[in-house]
């Protein structure tokens, strides 16, 4: 999106504007009392602590200093499991990874730990195509870690602040899609395709028990009090922020319903085309 950028005149464009003005103001009191409120403005303030934030301040590292330590130890036990695993038998080394990766919140350790599970799932996705022949068992195992592989992949690129994804895991992404050269496009159609549903979205809402297993936003518990209400509604929402789950609500509600005269019409578009609603958009 462009925004509206503001930029302040600097040191140089005020010099211009002087030149411009040869007025000589430098022995008047307003100018000598400008000068100081400008130097004074240049100066960087130091910014003291009190007493009680110092405290907050050195608890707080000290608590990261224990979980980051604590964090190591347990590090140190994952991969000593690890190396009990034959090293052909990816799907129980990423297995063990995921049971643990819940107990690591430091970003650097889990960073090493998502890392490790990604090599892992890079050498299984690499041994399952060079399969001539897959089983059923074998397909549906493919395709749950090509999901695997990009959430992975997603989450390191995430903890790694990378700007452009698509650029910096290139590799990856053509190993992943198995069609090279890649372009965007081509990534668009595989997230759409495989991962679908699963594009991650953001959680801003508390738990409500019409909907047990998501989480609903702002607008989705406007949407299920209206069905409550007996009105009709048009949703307009984008890929993956809770339409289907909503409409379910609304189609049960209506089929529990079905004898009441009054009925309920939801009507649910997205907001743009589906090839934009990805999550390299």
């Amino acid at each position: 999106d462009n925004q509206l950028q503001i930029i302040l005149p600097t040191a140089s464009s005020l010099a211009s504007i002087d030149e411009a003005n040869p007025t000589d103001r430098s022995n008047s009191p307003i100018a000598s009392g400008s000068k100081k409120q400008q130097q004074h403005k240049g100066q960087p303030r130091e910014v003291k602590q009190t007493k009680a934030q110092r405290i907050i301040e050195q608890n707080n590292q000290r608590m990261m200093n224990k979980r980051l330590s604590e964090e190591t130890d347990k590090m140190r036990n994952v991969e000593d499991q690890l190396t009990k695993i034959p090293s052909d038998n990816h799907s129980d080394a990423i297995d063990l990874i995921d049971e643990r990766l819940v107990n690591f919140e430091t970003s650097t350790i889990r960073l090493e730990l998502l890392k490790r599970k990604f090599d892992l799932q890079r050498k299984y996705l690499r041994t399952l195509k060079k399969k001539q022949n897959l089983t059923i068992e074998e397909r549906s195992t493919l395709e749950l870690l090509q999901i695997g592989f990009f959430a992975t992949m997603t989450e390191i690129a995430h903890l790694e602040n990378v700007v452009d994804a698509f650029s910096e895991k290139m590799e990856f992404m053509e190993e992943l899609v198995d069609d090279s050269p890649l372009d965007r496009e081509k990534w668009y159609r595989f997230q759409l395709e495989k991962i679908n549903s699963r594009l991650p979205r953001r959680e801003q809402g508390i738990r409500d028990n019409r909907l047990p297993d998501f989480i609903p936003d702002k607008w989705q518990v406007e949407f299920l009090d209206a069905v409550d209400k007996r009105q009709s509604i048009i949703i307009v929402a984008p890929t993956a922020s809770g339409k289907t789950y909503a409409s379910y609500y609304a189609i049960g509600t209506v089929l529990k319903d079905k004898n009441d005269p009054n009925g309920v019409c939801v009507y649910v578009a997205p907001t743009k085309a589906l090839i934009n609603q990805v999550a390299g958009n």
